[in-house]
């Protein structure tokens, strides 16, 4: 089976799909445009990939080919934070899917990567068939300088035995892991300028005259070499197809396994059994049961004023959405002292969401926007979003060094969080772009009694960092603190149904019966 990336160059596909490889240029090379172009041609020959994509820029393939989105954008195939990966390894090998696995918005990528690999290497250890993992801006995940996740090593050295090939992009091959780098038999390479990155592939090239070219390479074209091409060709890359938005199994034991449905690995996701297991947990109390789930969706699905047929339920089970209960001590003035005070706050710690308990899991307020925020940045959109500001005031207000203030305010600009104008004085002015931040006070909720139980459920874990909340909170108030931070979890219901052939999943709060988007 040959792989057609380029106009007058075919590859063998085993060679690239069991192999190691590395697609290497710097930024406007056309590296990533390169890699888009290795997914259409494993998705068109019906070959089972996965890349990891930290940019967002790859669900274009979509635009033509059968591939599965993981991520945590609305319009995704599966929600990252939900799915059980174990599940998804398992079928997206058998099946051979292709898979977006998209971070460009998880708060902790590195923590969802490391997961996912490994269940991805455990299902291959066990099945041992053809897939290839792709990862985008490898230094980020395996640096030179830094912690290398080590799944990352593991595949790299042991996955091909398993089936289970790597092909590895960046931007900076200075910057990656030098045992990773090495471990790449076939190497695509292009444009590249700076010193250090040439050091850092000359290792690959025989003929001199080729490392010498690289720096005036034109966008497009790449130096091919390896177990794919020994003697080496300069290659011009294909147009894409989609839009551009970013002993060793042989490829013929495939035959088998030669299902391959989106729709159909959605369904075996949602699987009851599937991910749930039996722990203690503190819950909040459940006053909905299985049962009244599905009579509440039954009901719902009838049609207009409750006339028509029901939805057949396919799949339903109980999820635990870990929530933080943090006790936040802060300052009362008075008039004469300070009077210490703390309530208590409950964040979804799957997304930062602040929820009332007695209200249900619904948001009521949403800090996605200022979540990774430290509490000086905070403090320079609460003074801007009143009224503009010139640095003098800013430093006055905060009491804070120049350099500093600048450095977040660079910051803040670069997310679109706050704009700036300029006088004809030369005065500038900072001023609020299009983020509110909620008041101290209204994130406070009564507190709310949990049970400790044991329970069958899918358990999710947390995801996002403490550490940004207690930044979070200095930042909306000063003197204010977190003092204690519980993991309590939520309980909500995951009902997968179909009718006149439409499979739809839906979500009911488990505390209040209510059908929720979530």
């Amino acid at each position: 089976m040959q792989l057609n990336i380029s106009d007058n160059f075919k590859i063998d596909a085993d060679k690239i799909v069991t192999g190691r490889t590395c697609i290497i240029g710097q930024s406007g090379s056309g590296k990533s445009y390169a890699v888009a172009v290795f997914c259409e041609e494993l998705a068109k020959n019906n070959i089972g990939f996965c890349i990891i994509d930290i940019e967002g820029e790859y669900f274009s393939l979509k635009e033509k080919y059968s591939i599965l989105w993981v991520g945590s954008g609305q319009n995704c195939d599966i929600n990252i934070d939900s799915v059980d990966f174990n599940t998804l390894s398992r079928n997206i090998i058998l099946k051979q899917i292709g898979v977006i696995f998209d971070v460009s918005d998880v708060i902790n990528p590195n923590e969802k990567v490391q997961a996912f690999l490994k269940a991805l290497y455990q299902a291959e250890t066990q099945l041992k068939l053809p897939y290839l993992l792709i990862i985008e801006e490898i230094d980020k995940f395996a640096p030179q300088n830094g912690k290398t996740l080590y799944e990352i090593e593991e595949i790299s050295r042991r996955g091909r035995k398993r089936g289970l090939g790597l092909m590895i992009a960046t931007q900076r091959p200075a910057l990656v892991n030098k045992n990773i780098l090495s471990q790449c038999n076939n190497q695509l390479i292009g444009k590249l300028t700076l010193p250090h990155d040439l050091d850092a592939v000359k290792i690959f090239f025989l003929d001199k005259n080729n490392l010498e070219e690289l720096p005036r390479l034109t966008p497009g074209y790449f130096f091919i070499q390896g177990d794919i091409l020994p003697e080496g060709k300069k290659i011009l890359i294909r147009e894409r197809e989609t839009k551009h938005k970013a002993i060793t199994p042989s490829l013929n034991m495939l035959s088998v396994h030669e299902s391959k449905s989106i729709s159909e690995l959605k369904e075996e996701l949602f699987k009851a059994e599937e991910g749930t297991k039996e722990e203690t947990k503190d819950i909040f109390n459940i006053k909905i049961n299985s049962s009244d789930a599905i009579n509440i969706i039954k009901n719902k699905t009838k049609g207009l004023l409750g006339i028509g047929k029901e939805a057949t339920i396919l799949s339903q089970y109980l999820e635990l959405i870990p929530i933080f209960e943090c006790e936040v001590k802060f300052v009362k003035s008075k008039i004469i002292g300070k009077d210490y005070l703390s309530k208590f706050i409950y964040f979804n710690a799957l997304n930062g969401d602040v929820i009332n308990p007695k209200k249900g899991i619904k948001p009521q307020i949403k800090i996605k926007n200022i979540l990774g925020l430290n509490s000086i940045e905070i403090n320079l959109v609460n003074l801007i979003y009143t009224k503009e500001r010139t640095m003098a005031e800013l430093e006055a207000n905060l009491s804070l060094s120049e350099n500093i203030l600048r450095k977040a305010l660079q910051n803040l600009i670069q997310k679109g969080l706050i704009t700036f104008r300029k006088e004809k004085n030369f005065k500038v002015y900072y001023k609020f772009s299009k983020l509110k931040l909620p008041s101290f006070e209204s994130l406070f909720s009564d507190k709310l009694e949990v049970q400790s139980k044991t329970i069958k459920a899918k358990i999710i874990e947390p995801s996002i960092s403490l550490d940004h909340l207690h930044e979070l909170i200095k930042g909306l108030k000063a003197e204010s603190e977190i003092i204690t931070c519980k993991t309590l979890y939520y309980p909500i219901y995951r009902v997968l149904t179909v009718k006149n052939k439409v499979k739809k999943s839906y979500t009911i709060d488990a505390c209040t019966g209510e059908v929720i988007n979530f």
